[in-house]
């Protein structure tokens, strides 16, 4: 080769070395920067997935600060009506041991079935308050040869009933002693104290009081006495069943009209060995049965007496309680119920 056409290509070679080096860098160069913008792409698609899931979260947050705010609101709630609910029950608990504590007053100062015997041998007693307390209760006093016996129905049961009980057993107790005393006499006087303690203006408004069939049985002028404020008394004289009924006005209570009391009326009869005399208060006849259609009557308590006249009294009381629950089946206790039986 020449040396002309050496000199001719030189500079030639050298041009091309270098396009070729450029060339190159700018290659790296744009490498480079798809590499960037592909970080770029992929640091933009993180911050926007992040401030999706911040923005969820916050709405999330939100949620749960709502759902928070309503179980602290229901927390408040159910601790207000805890805290209403134990007053309750500590108010409902002072009660219930108020109305055992006075139910044990009570059935200490009415005679049991125990005493009843000591008087009656033959004897029983059905005793069945509608609640704790009774509004009904019997009443028993012996003297040398006289003994008082009977049973009494206040107005109301539960706790104004036996508030009311209260008051007749003290009066009965304190009047019983003044002398010997006719049945009738006794519910005169009673009724007189009634009035004072219960309705001292005799205010027309006021008809509390009390029914009651009370009898003497006098050892001394052997006889029996009764008398009744709209209770009745049965007498079982052999096979003879007498029904001797009381006055028909209570113990207590105002006059309708404001009439002019009438003293009771008293009923004697001659005693006789193997009597038997049951009294009873209106809770016992009055009860009805399951239905509602009828009431236990006087009339099956009447039939009861007649076929148990020649099994004890004892078993005459149990078989009318058993007719009467019988009778009452799912029915509620419309009252308080008492009965008492005696053979003389």
């Amino acid at each position: 080769m020449s040396q002309q056409l050496m000199d001719t290509l030189l500079p030639l070679s050298q041009g091309m070395q270098l396009n070729n080096t450029q060339t190159l860098y700018e290659g790296a160069q744009l490498e480079m920067l798809k590499k960037e913008l592909e970080m770029l792409r992929l640091e933009h698609e993180e911050v926007t997935a992040t401030n999706n899931h911040l923005v969820s979260a916050t709405f999330r947050e939100r949620d749960l600060k709502e759902k928070l705010q309503q179980v602290v609101s229901q927390l408040k709630e159910s601790k207000e009506i805890i805290e209403k609910q134990a007053i309750i029950e500590r108010q409902n608990q002072l009660i219930r041991d108020s109305i055992k504590y006075a139910k044990r007053i009570q059935k200490a100062i009415v005679p049991s079935d125990q005493m009843i015997k000591r008087s009656f041998q033959n004897s029983g007693m059905f005793y069945k308050p509608k609640h704790t307390l009774s509004g009904d209760f019997p009443w028993l006093y012996t003297k040398v040869t006289d003994c008082y016996i009977g049973a009494v129905d206040c107005t109301g049961h539960g706790v104004p009933g036996a508030m009311l009980s209260m008051i007749g057993t003290s009066k009965l107790n304190e009047l019983v002693q003044i002398g010997k005393l006719d049945p009738a006499d006794l519910l005169n006087l009673l009724h007189s104290e009634v009035q004072k303690t219960l309705n001292p203006n005799q205010d027309s408004c006021c008809q509390d009081g009390m029914d009651v069939a009370i009898c003497r049985v006098n050892y001394a002028k052997n006889e029996l006495s009764f008398a009744g404020a709209h209770r009745p008394m049965l007498v079982l004289d052999g096979n003879e069943l007498i029904e001797i009924k009381g006055d028909r006005r209570a113990i207590g209570g105002v006059a309708r009209g404001k009439r002019k009391f009438e003293p009771f009326v008293n009923h004697t009869l001659p005693l006789k060995k193997g009597m038997r005399v049951f009294m009873y208060s209106d809770g016992l006849p009055d009860q009805l049965n399951e239905d509602d259609s009828n009431k236990f009557s006087n009339r099956q308590i009447k039939e009861i007496v007649m076929e148990q006249r020649n099994n004890s009294v004892s078993d005459t009381i149990t078989t009318i309680k058993t007719a009467f629950h019988n009778w009452k089946g799912k029915a509620s206790q419309l009252d308080d119920v008492l009965l008492i039986g005696f053979e003389l």
